[in-house]
């Protein structure tokens, strides 16, 4: 039967009933060879001749042909004798005969003299000659064969006539594999009651009565550190350890009982700690490894705390230092005046911390309850590096200073973890790191709180390479995650909680590099931004983030002076008082990657990627910037924007002066579809591409087709400007009801493109379709537009300093335009200041305040007019003054009725435009 752990002498035992066995291996080795015998045959063609005549049976001959045959052959045989046989030469006679049912069909039979030539007496075959021809079916009629067709048949080669050799057999190697089989035999040796070590090289600790697993009452006058004479002090039970540890280099265990059922009180004592030491308690559970744990589950308290600096060990410990302290309530903190005498090993700057170590190469702080220390709960102080494991802690309610604080001096790295611990209502930080050196880390599930100032307070001097994962940050005076780093930062930031605290949630400053995953955090109320990121790069992706109610900056705020390479995606933002998210990069900075499926609903600009030179590689799609009090997205890039603008949803922004979607670039190539930029208060889509010097001339290139921008409260729904040129078509896009006008698309170097399908409707005070141009002027065909209802013009098309327009005008409507009464205004205008290439038909300009349809090409009209309609304006058709407009130019009836002033007006020295009979 299994027994409880229990306690004797310096162990934990068991007794158990044990069995021992003997294994006895066998190895069996076996090889296995293949080997391959090779025989090769030669061949060769025997040398010499052969003769034979052949005879058609008469009478037969006038059915089909049947042929007796009679020859002699002689050959040699010599070089590769011996044969079946005989060897040397094979000659004789030979006798055969040939008959032929149908031409196409031979049967033969042949006898021979010596059967040396073909291995038998006789030879039997059967042949199929085809003619190739149209009469090739003749073949197979039975008949006598024509002389021509016997003349024209092949001489038969003696394919038999040749001479076959065996060489000598080779044995040849193949392959050699090798298996080898172990067989275990284990046999019972002996069994019976036994007992096993659990755990080895403890010193026992009870100030209270005997409790029943083997540790009695503890006496520091009689004890000797052993279950059954404990010590009643840990202070004793700490010196045994050290002495115990210089005489045999282990490090040993000072396993304090707390207080219960059998009795006991608190421990008022302050520790100090004169070798490598692990302190644990009875609510540590000391797990079997055959079944049962030893430990009653009591928590000591410990009214003073521990200390120790490895400078002041006992002669002769370890150079390499461990103190471990797991399982212990400790309040109050170290208090070295309550020694008497004083101790040799006290620690004169532990002073009101709950646990203090300095030079300690290796601490472990785990499930202990540190409370109200008048200074810091634990501080860990080390010249040069240290490793720190801090587990399932909870460190609350010191006075003034930190809940954890550690300082390291080394200029190497340091190895922290800190798990799964509460630490909260402390005075200062609850967790400061001053790390000189550099800092590899682990801050997963730790719950920091109400503190005084920041939450974790990490200050690396070199590189941070740390997983921050799964941590709730809240209710602290200054940042809730405050990193400073002098080197590079590598690592993750993933699931963390940071709300309601008085700066950032989260907050990373980098000198270096940042390449870390910034994914599925949540900041929420903080007093500046949720989630800050200052750094040189960053590399990585910054997703599914949540920041909301940020009270006086931006949501998620990201800083560099160089590069973003990775992707900002599926990140949303409510309500931040200066906007969701910006990111700013530097003079040396390019945003590689997509900026997709980002949403954000608040009081300033939705997402802001502000970039002093350089340029963004990737696409920006899918996001929804609705109802913010400033611009939805915003995009002012120094120099290239090279990728998509699509499908995003962009409405309701701008309440406090902002647009939908704004992009300032020197080049742009990419496509800007199916966007919706619509009730945004001053201008719906505006791209603006400047001219950059040098390669960059302000240049856009791709197409713009399905964006709706609708009831913009006082700009236009679709605006683009290019310094440069603008190549691309302008399709299907959607600009109704906006306060001043529909589309525009303004280019300073030509336009090369086709705009069809555009629907600007309702603009009220200005023009539905803008196109305006000079430098390379217009090509393309402008097509099947539909522009009613605008305050100016439906269409104004405009190609400035002896531009040329090279396409067509068909097939558009511009009803009910100039509801301002705007002099020059009305349907559609087109002011071409070279010449125009291209037909003008199918138009309908109807009921327009001011001229239906106006043209006024300076440079010459080369083309046809047919089929426009303009009727019910002021005025039907003006030409102005379109030189070269030849009678043959006008192919079809143009129709204008019904108008005001003139149905055609044409000043002096042009063309009238008229419709033919």
């Amino acid at each position: 039967p299994l027994g409880d752990p229990f306690a004797t002498g310096n162990t934990i035992q068991q007794d158990a009933y044990l069995t021992s066995t003997a294994v006895t291996s066998t190895r069996t080795t076996t090889t296995k060879t293949t080997v391959k015998t090779i025989t090769s045959l030669f061949e060769e063609g025997m040398e010499g001749w052969d003769i034979e005549a052949a005879m058609l049976v008469p009478g037969v001959d006038q059915y089909l042909d049947v042929s007796l045959i009679a020859g002699y052959y002689s050959f040699d045989n010599q070089p590769f004798g011996p044969q079946r046989g005989g060897s040397g030469n094979t000659e004789g006679w030979k006798l055969g005969i040939e008959v032929r049912p149908v031409p196409a069909l031979v049967l033969t039979a042949t006898w021979y003299d010596d059967e040396g030539l073909t291995g038998s007496d006789w030879v039997a075959g059967v042949g199929l000659q085809i003619p190739l021809g149209k009469d090739w079916k003749d073949a197979f009629k039975s008949r006598r064969r024509h002389l021509a067709e016997r003349l024209a048949e092949p001489v038969a080669r003696q394919n038999a006539a040749i001479k076959t050799s065996r060489s000598v057999d080779v044995d040849q190697e193949v392959s050699q594999t090798s298996s080898t089989r172990t067989a275990v035999v284990r046999r019972v040796v002996s069994e019976g009651q036994g007992r096993i070590t659990i755990k080895e090289d403890i010193v026992f600790v009870n100030n209270g009565g005997d409790v029943g697993n083997g540790i009695q009452t503890g006496s520091d006058i009689t004890g000797d550190g052993t279950a059954e004479q404990p010590f009643e002090t840990i202070q004793k039970g700490a010196d045994l350890a050290a002495t115990n540890h210089v005489d045999n280099q282990k490090t040993w265990t000072v396993y304090t009982q707390g207080a219960g059922a059998h009795g006991g009180i608190g421990y008022g004592e302050s520790v100090s700690i004169g070798s490598s030491t692990a302190f644990i308690s009875s609510a540590t559970s000391i797990v079997s490894p055959i079944g049962g744990s030893f430990g009653t589950g009591d928590r000591p308290t410990v009214f003073g705390g521990f200390a120790g600096d490895a400078s002041l060990f006992v002669a002769g410990s370890s150079p390499s230092t461990f103190v471990g302290i797991s399982g212990y309530e400790i309040q109050g903190g170290y208090d070295d005046d309550s020694m008497s005498p004083p101790h040799p090993s006290v620690v004169a700057q532990a002073a009101g911390d709950g646990i203090h170590l300095r030079d300690v190469d290796r601490v472990e702080i785990v499930d202990n309850i540190i409370a109200e220390a008048e200074d810091d709960g634990v501080q860990l102080y080390h010249q040069d590096v240290l490793e720190a494991l801090f587990e399932d802690n909870r460190i609350v309610d010191t006075v003034d200073e930190n809940g954890i604080e550690i300082d390291t001096y080394g200029s190497d790295i340091n190895f922290m973890s800190f798990v799964n611990n509460t630490i909260t209502g402390n005075g200062d930080d609850g967790v400061d790191l001053d790390i000189e050196g550099g800092l590899n880390g682990w801050f997963v599930d730790n719950n920091v709180s109400d503190n005084g100032a920041n939450g974790i307070n990490v200050g690396v001097g070199r590189d941070l390479i740390a997983n921050i994962v799964g941590n709730t940050v809240s209710d602290n005076e200054d940042d809730g995650f405050y990193s400073f780093v002098g080197g590079d930062f590598i690592g993750s930031v993933v699931e963390n909680s940071a709300s309601n605290n008085g700066a950032s949630g989260l907050n990373f400053e980098v000198l270096g590099s940042m390449t870390a995953g910034v994914i599925g955090n949540v900041a929420d109320s903080n007093d500046r931004a949720g989630i800050q990121v200052l750094a040189n790069q960053f590399t990585g992706s910054m997703a599914f983030n949540e920041v909301t109610n940020s009270d006086f900056t931006v949501g998620m705020l990201v800083y560099l002076t160089g590069n973003y390479t990775g992707d900002f995606v599926n990140n949303s933002g409510l309500n931040n008082y200066a906007g969701s998210f910006l990111l700013t990069l530097g003079s040396d900075g390019d945003f590689i990657g997509n900026l997709s499926y980002n949403s954000a609903t608040g009081d300033d600009v939705g997402i802001s990627l502000s970039m002093d030179a350089l340029n963004l590689y990737g696409n920006v799609v899918g996001n929804n910037m609705s109802n913010n009090g400033s611009t939805g997205i915003g995009l002012s890039l120094g120099e290239r924007f090279h990728g998509d603008l699509s499908d995003n949803v962009v409405t309701g922004n701008g309440a406090g002066g902002g647009q939908g979607i704004v992009v300032s670039a020197a080049d742009f190539k990419g496509n800007v579809i199916n966007n919706d930029t619509s009730d945004n208060a001053f201008r719906g889509l505006s791209i603006t591409i400047f001219d950059g010097g040098g390669m960059l001339s302000g240049d856009f290139e791709g197409n713009v087709i399905g964006n709706r921008s609708n009831n913009i409260l006082s700009g236009d729904g679709i605006g683009i400007v290019a310094q440069g040129s603008f190549k691309g078509d302008v399709v299907s896009n959607i600009a109704n009801g906006n306060r001043v006008g529909g589309i525009s698309v303004l280019s300073f170097d030509g336009i090369e493109g086709n705009f069809s399908m555009n629907q600007t409707l309702d603009n009220s005070d200005s023009v539905g379709l803008v196109i305006n141009t000079g430098g390379n002027g217009i090509t393309g065909n402008i097509t099947q537009n539909t522009s009613t209802g605008n305050g100016i013009a439906g269409f104004f098309l405009t190609a400035n300093v002896g531009s040329n327009f090279v396409g067509s005008f068909s097939d558009n409507i511009a009803n009910n335009n100039n509801t301002q009464n705007i002099n020059g205004g009305g349907g559609i205008v087109v002011n071409i200041d070279g010449m125009w290439a291209g037909d003008t038909q199918n138009n309908v300009s109807n009921n327009n305040l001011g001229v239906g349809f106006r043209i006024n090409v300076s440079g010459g009209f080369t083309g046809t007019a047919s089929g426009n309609s303009s009727n019910l304006n002021d005025v039907g058709f003006s030409t102005g003054a379109i030189l070269g407009l030849g009678a043959g130019a006008v192919t079809g009836p143009n129709t204008a009725t019904g108008n005001t002033v003139f149905d055609f007006e044409s000043p002096a020295g042009s063309a009238i435009l008229t419709p033919l009979p």
